[in-house]
């Protein structure tokens, strides 16, 4: 079973390891952080936002909450450990966000962004119920990359 744990500046160096190379990095991030790669300095921006850990046992994953509008809540900074991918732990881990958005805040509508390269990261989001609601283009080391912002529909 997942739980939730608040984020502690001391987890940067572990989100950091399971950012195993430039792609990962800039589908988990769109590069809000810095370019790649990036230090436990530029992650310290992290400190600032709603972030949680997500554990079984251990901690397996990562995600931040913030709220864009008023009753509006975006997850963000998605991520997995490598050795937890393909488990269904992802849906398990945007549960847990859902749950608790829904148990602390008066809320209309739970949104999230993702790339249309990141087909495992898409597929887990619509298994747990997001549709696509709008497209953009993001520009990602002078490449355009193709993405999609998502809405849980109930």
């Amino acid at each position: 079973m997942l739980s939730l744990r608040r984020y502690e500046e001391k987890d940067g160096e572990t989100i950091l390891s399971w950012i195993q190379d430039e792609d990962t990095y800039y589908k988990w991030s769109a590069g809000i952080l810095g370019t790649y790669p990036i230090t436990l300095n530029h992650f310290k921006k992290i400190n600032d936002m709603e972030a949680f850990m997500v554990i079984e046992e251990k901690e397996i994953g990562f995600f931040t909450i913030r709220s864009p509008e008023k009753n509006v809540y975006r997850i963000g900074f998605v991520i997995l450990d490598p050795k937890a991918r393909g488990k269904g732990l992802g849906a398990g881990l945007i549960k847990c966000a859902i749950q608790y958005i829904k148990t602390h805040y008066p809320v209309e509508r739970i949104t999230l962004g993702v790339f249309l390269n990141n087909e495992r990261a898409l597929r887990c989001y619509q298994k747990v119920g997001f549709k696509e609601i709008s497209k953009k283009e993001v520009n990602i080391n002078n490449l355009i990359w193709q993405g999609i912002d998502m809405e849980l529909s109930e």
